[in-house]
């Protein structure tokens, strides 16, 4: 699962916005695309999938 997390400026408490389910394996990294809606998880079993964020 890969999450996007943001700050609120009236709070310090970080707030879910979206999160990337339907991965079988742990994911060892996750990059946000700038400006995009997307971003490109990578896993142990190499698969590398480029997901817009808040899709299953």
């Amino acid at each position: 699962m890969a999450a996007e997390i943001h700050s609120r400026p009236q709070s310090s408490r970080p707030v879910l916005l979206s999160k990337i389910e339907g991965h079988q394996d742990s994911r060892t990294a996750a990059l946000l695309i700038p400006k995009e809606d997307g971003v490109v998880t990578a896993s142990e079993d190499r698969s590398s999938p480029h997901l817009p964020v808040g899709s299953q």
